[in-house]
């Protein structure tokens, strides 16, 4: 049997929310691989192509680094990963860009708990309100973004990421992080987006 899908960051919806802005991103060919749900930066190059930002944890004090959400893996677009790749002598069309969601100020987004900061929180509606780090780790074999919920749930002095609503908890009733997965809706805060007022 197939291990389950891992749950990444992603756009949330919300009634009266906005649709998410999405674009098609040139980026780094041959760099560090990501997968669907990686926050995206720009490279020093001219014209700039993204890449994974992959400094965790991901605070305020990163000014402007966050271009956009990744909506798709790297080499993930019709060309790639043929299975008589070993075979191909040349390809055409294969474009090396990814679809993102470009995040704003007001743009929902959805993320889980990093379990391994869940610490002494025993109800999760206090981290509604306030502001958290993100974190860049290995969960079922693949680099996902979590947030930190700081052992205690209290903001982060440098938080990158405003929690709005508790959305989801793998198991209903309980209202204890231990054991559990938790999922919030928030935004990202100001500081560290690239296009906040886009």
């Amino acid at each position: 049997m197939s291990s389950p899908r891992t749950r990444v960051l992603a756009p949330a919806q919300m009634t009266g929310g906005a649709v998410p802005y999405v674009q098609t991103l040139a980026y780094v060919t041959g760099g560090d691989d990501f997968i669907e749900g990686s926050i995206l930066s720009a490279d020093a190059s001219d014209p700039p192509a993204v890449e994974e930002y992959s400094t965790t944890p991901l605070v305020d004090t990163a000014t402007g680094v966050v271009i956009g959400v990744a909506l798709q893996a790297k080499d993930s677009n019709p060309g790639f990963e043929l299975g008589h790749n070993s075979d191909v002598i040349a390809s055409t069309g294969i474009s090396s860009s990814v679809s993102a969601v470009i995040p704003n100020r007001n743009m929902l987004l959805s993320i889980s708990i990093d379990p391994a900061t869940d610490g002494s929180v025993t109800d999760y509606q206090v981290l509604v309100g306030r502001v958290f780090n993100l974190n860049l780790n290995t969960v079922r074999g693949s680099d996902v973004w979590q947030l930190d919920a700081n052992t205690t749930g209290a903001s982060a002095a440098n938080g990158a990421f405003h929690v709005e609503k508790v959305i989801d908890i793998m198991e209903p009733g309980n209202t204890s992080f231990a054991g559990h997965e938790i999922w919030v809706v928030g935004t990202l805060v100001p500081a560290v987006l690239a296009y906040p007022d886009a």
